[in-house]
């Protein structure tokens, strides 16, 4: 916990322009009232933030991480546990790749979303394209969705996706965290090129 006894909203204009850059045009419709009333509040701490989902949404608003997070999605949750094995176990050069939700992103503050290649979506056309990039400079990461996977088999029929990375997974990564739906992999065999 910091020893400032508040936490302070970041400026509003900072904020919105952040959560319009990343969230939907319903969502950011959605929180918009919600996001210009917190940032007239600092909190006192400590704080709990309750539906605090993987935190991303706190994160954006206030300067410093709130005390402590409730949420009944487990999956959230898990993403959240995730994110922070992430900022714990990397630094910021550390080449990942992400095969989950855009807000990863976001919380992370350690994966820069401008390539493509750094989050996947489920179009990842063109796919000849990608697969040499990731050959050629190959992550250290993945941090694996496994609902997402599921998605790209089933209801997007990417099957392509999901083949190549569960092969590029077995031939040259172990698991090395897991929670209920989230993976992070590590590398342990070198580079070929």
């Amino acid at each position: 916990m910091s020893k400032n006894n508040n936490i302070k909203p970041n400026s509003l204009k900072k904020t919105l322009s952040s959560f319009i850059n990343n969230a939907s045009i319903s969502g950011a419709v959605w929180r918009t009232s919600e996001i210009t009333a917190l940032s007239r509040v600092a909190l006192k701490r400590p704080v709990l933030d309750l539906g605090c989902g993987n935190g991303s949404f706190a994160k954006l608003i206030f300067t410093e991480k709130l005390d402590y997070g409730l949420d009944i999605s487990e999956s959230e949750l898990n993403k959240a546990r995730s994110v922070n094995w992430i900022k714990k176990n990397t630094s910021p050069h550390t080449r990942i790749m992400v095969i989950g939700d855009s807000l990863f992103y976001l919380r992370s503050d350690l994966l820069p979303s401008a390539r493509p290649s750094k989050g996947i979506p489920y179009s990842w056309n063109p796919m000849p394209q990608i697969i040499e990039e990731i050959e050629t400079s190959p992550p250290q990461f993945w941090v694996i969705d496994r609902n997402l996977l599921k998605r790209l088999s089933g209801e997007y029929r990417r099957k392509d996706i999901v083949s190549f990375i569960e092969g590029d997974l077995s031939n040259c990564y172990t698991i090395n965290k897991k929670f209920i739906n989230w993976e992070i992999w590590s590398r342990t065999c070198k580079s070929i090129k």
